[in-house]
């Protein structure tokens, strides 16, 4: 459960200071790669069903700030 809140608190750092979308899309990937990992855990919910622009969407992530 820390690793994933580090993991949380790395983006919406990253968010904070306005750092790039590839950076943040990556820091999501990794998270979700983390989750996926520990999906046994009990602790985390995925659908399978397209988790990675659910959570670019909680980020706030958007295909325009990709381009940026």
């Amino acid at each position: 459960m820390l690793k994933y809140l580090e993991k949380d608190l790395s983006i919406q750092s990253s968010l904070s200071t306005n750092a790039s979308g590839e950076k943040v899309l990556n820091q999501i990937k990794s998270l979700l790669d983390f989750l996926q990992t520990n999906i046994d855990e009990g602790v985390f919910i995925l659908t399978g069903d397209n988790d990675l622009a659910r959570f670019t969407k909680k980020y706030g992530l958007t295909n325009q700030s990709l381009l940026d």
